[in-house]
């Protein structure tokens, strides 16, 4: 386990780092003549516009702009700019996302929700994997962390990642925008928007990029990891009447990604099985950290459709306003993976081969959603706020999926393909299982905010949420060629069941806010959060999988102070947090059955210390950083497969242990994000610019068993942009870099897929540097 650091020296490091940065823009600011203070912060964490020190959550707010700036083109760059979240790869889409201080659920069963959700212009994302693409045409995200069960409700019991899109403009304007890379990839994004009658606007983006990818196909001579994305985002807004605002989104967006396999980092030699199996095929390849190449005998791939229409309608009543949110979604996923990394195998009589030239893993997902939000909110008398309302939501998921094993006599030779395998002593095997998922769910919602005094603010809200699930789940027998009764991580027996469940909850949140002056504000919270009942559906499901996993709760205590310095030129954060998990929901690798099984613990604590800052020391510099140390660890979880190697004194008792007081997977005890932007003004009409992006985190566990071999380094990464504009904004040209430094780094490890004394690992498009330019031209009014 990973030695833990005390949270009274992080404090002290925060400190650190913050106090030079004060007492520097205090002397700027006494001998500054050009006093430009930070802009001004607007959160809409509690469903209503409010300032940064009048909202007692812990929330970070990024704007648009400072995600371009950091290159930040993908869901998944949001690690570079919040110290609190961090992304988990995994080969499937479907059990990619993140985490929140430590704490997400990616799974590959699509019987079970995502602990963080996602948001996308007020409308729940019953999957993560639904906005895993582009962040174009973005106007701010907003980053919530903790439960945020009373407003949101819908799988937040971990937090929020709201997503808001730009809205039309009352003024045309454009702008395009054209990506190059020294890695095979461009790409080029749009926006226009303006008004097209009196009372209505338009807006329309759009955005294509092609990237041929980072993994070498030694097998084929391709390159694979890449993708080719391309989508579109349409908006009207209409004033209807005097009171009310009607806001029309249709979105569509297409994703081909031949990714994303994972890529061997060590082979055990000492293993007989691993020797024959990577040992002398491997051979070529300098196996490590920095290897990218791999061999595959069939393609990879996990292509996504993704479409959506919504409908806002805002009413305004005096002091009221209703708010009606409607919308309809629709996703779809096909994928297919080459599970063993190897497409050749040596003459041994019984090798088992999982490729898809002879073993294919792979199938398809639809899904599709509806929602409604109904709500008011406004001033009930002169120190009362509220906001009440109902929510309705429909899902349905179904998920079809096929194996394929083959067991080779003879060598396996990629060019004739399947009839290397059909000697004596060969076979094949072939099952699938196609799976239904509905999910219904309603709730109830009220806050209250209650100005006791002019700096006193108690709040308390409260949620009724109800859940329906059904499940359906059918596989056939077993086909099998060859003279073997059956094959590992293919069930031979058919199973056919249904099943359903119901739940409901009561969860609320309290908290006291107090502003010591005008420039600060302190406040403390309880919150609850809850998370549906879930589902087992694996390959191997059986008639036990009718019984479903308890709904995950938590409790969470936060405290914080917010403050704005110095003329408003120095913005701070301080939050500390202690969160405990009830029946956590969580995955685990299974190597008797070779799937991804669903796990409930019984307690999972996350605890520490977030600290953020925003300054402008001096008006050409603007610099954004922050810091967390989070302990997220078991406190009560039995019954977990032991780790390859772990023996009876390390704890192991009949292929089982006890993971009480490990870490949680992918949660890096300390993580820092720092940027900065400094512009040079030039004389004539153009201007340069510098900015720099760092990012570093700790060592972590990867591994839920608690693998001592699959603990991730810690590594950091710095990106560069150098840039130019015309002084009046209306074109912009940069150089970047993307881990300008080089420092190869590894994103996530995992067990081998077939023999877990093998490491896997995943990397992202940054492990190595690439550099490129970027050119933006305006028009219109900008």
């Amino acid at each position: 386990m990973i030695k833990k650091r005390p949270l009274a020296n992080a404090l002290l490091i925060a400190l650190g780092l913050i106090s030079p940065l004060q007492v520097f823009a205090q002397q700027q600011n006494e001998n500054s003549k050009d006093n430009i203070m930070l802009e001004v912060i607007e959160v809409t964490a509690q469903k209503r516009v409010q300032g940064f020190l009048e909202v007692p959550v812990a929330v970070t707010s990024v704007s648009g702009e400072t995600l371009e700036a950091a290159q930040a083109t993908e869901f998944q760059d949001l690690v570079q700019i919040s110290p609190s979240v961090t992304f988990n790869q995994s080969g499937d889409m479907r059990g990619s996302g993140v985490n929140i201080r430590g704490i997400g659920t990616t799974a590959f069963q699509t019987a079970v929700e995502p602990t963080v959700s996602t948001v996308i212009d007020g409308v729940p994302l019953g999957r993560t994997v639904q906005f895993l693409s582009d962040l174009a045409d973005i106007d701010r995200v907003e980053i919530l962390r903790g439960p945020q069960g009373t407003l949101f409700g819908k799988n937040a019991s971990g937090g929020v990642i709201s997503v808001y899109t730009k809205r039309p403009e009352e003024f045309f304007f454009g702008e395009t925008r054209l990506t190059l890379s020294d890695d095979n990839a461009y790409g080029i994004m749009g926006q226009v928007t303006g008004p097209l009658s009196d009372g209505v606007r338009g807006r329309l983006a759009f955005y294509s990029r092609d990237f041929d990818g980072f993994v070498e196909n030694v097998t084929t001579g391709e390159t694979i990891n890449g993708d080719n994305s391309k989508g579109f985002r349409g908006k009207l807004e209409l004033d209807v009447g005097s009171d009310g605002n009607l806001l029309l989104i249709g979105d569509y967006s297409k994703q081909d990604r031949d990714c994303c396999t994972t890529i061997l980092k060590d082979v055990n030699r000492d293993s007989f099985f691993d020797f024959l199996q990577y040992g002398e095929d491997y051979a070529d390849i300098d196996l490590g950290p920095e290897n990218n190449k791999v061999k595959l005998g069939s393609p990879v791939y996990s292509n996504t459709e993704t479409s959506g229409i919504s409908a806002e309608y805002n009413h305004n009543f005096g002091d009221f306003t209703l708010t009606s949110i409607s919308a309809f979604r629709g996703f779809t996923l096909e994928s297919a993976e080459d599970a063993d990394l190897n497409p050749y195998t040596t003459p041994v009589t019984g090798h088992v081969l999982f490729t898809k030239n002879g073993a294919s893993g792979g199938g398809n997902q639809e899904q599709s959603q509806f929602s409604e939000e109904l709500r008011i909110a406004g001033q009930l008398t002169d120190d009362i706020f509220i906001t009440m309302g109902a929510f309705y939501w429909e899902q349905s998921i179904e998920r079809y999926f096929e194996r394929e094993v083959m067991r080779c006599a003879d060598p396996y030779d990629a060019e004739i393909g399947t009839e290397a395998c059909s000697a004596a002593g060969s076979g094949i095997g072939f099952n699938s299982f196609d799976s239904i998922v509905d999910t219904t769910n309603y709730a109830l919602f009220s806050q209250a905010e209650w100005g006791i005094t002019d700096d006193l603010t108690a709040s308390l809200g409260l949620r009724y949420t109800h859940d329906e699930i059904e499940i359906d789940f059918a596989r056939g027998d077993a086909v099998l060629t060859g003279p073997f009764p059956g094959m590992p991580g293919l069930p031979g027996a058919a199973a056919d069941f249904s099943s359903d469940t119901t739940d409901s909850a009561v969860t609320g949140r309290f908290s006291l806010a107090y502003n010591l002056n005008k420039n600060s504000m302190i406040f403390g919270s309880y919150a609850e959060g809850y998370k549906a009942p879930a589902f087992d559906l694996i390959f191997s499901s059986t008639e036990s999988s009718t019984t479903p996993i308890p709904a995950e709760t938590n409790k969470a205590w936060e405290a914080g102070i917010r403050s704005e310095l110095l003329d408003r030129r120095l913005r701070l954060s301080f939050t500390g947090f202690h969160t405990t998990f009830e029946h956590f929901q969580g995955q685990a690798y299974d190597p008797q059955t070779i799937t991804f099984s669903l796990t409930s613990a019984g307690e999972v604590i996350t605890k520490g210390l977030e600290v953020e800052f925003t300054a402008k020391p001096i008006p050409e510099l603007l610099i954004n950083g922050g810091i967390a140390f989070i302990d997220a660890t078991y406190g009560e979880f039995l019954g977990v497969q032991c780790y390859f190697g772990q023996t009876q004194e390390d704890g192991c008792n009949s292929g089982f242990q006890d993971i009480n007081g490990g870490d949680v997977p992918n949660s890096p005890n300390t993580k820092l994000t720092l940027s900065a932007k400094y512009d040079i003004y030039l004389e004539g009409n153009m201007d340069m610019f510098i900015s720099a992006n760092y990012r570093w985190r700790d060592e972590a566990q990867t591994n839920q068993n608690q693998s001592p071999d699959l603990i991730l380094p810690s590594y950091g990464v710095l990106d560069f942009t150098l840039g130019i504009q015309a002084d009046d904004g209306q074109w912009t040209a940069a150089l970047f870099a993307k881990n300008a430094l080089d420092d190869n780094f590894v994103s996530q490890l995992s067990p081998g897929f077939l023999d877990p004394s093998n490491t896997s690992m995943y990397l992202t498009r940054d492990y190595q540097r690439y550099m490129g330019v970027e050119f933006t031209y305006r028009f219109g009014a900008f």
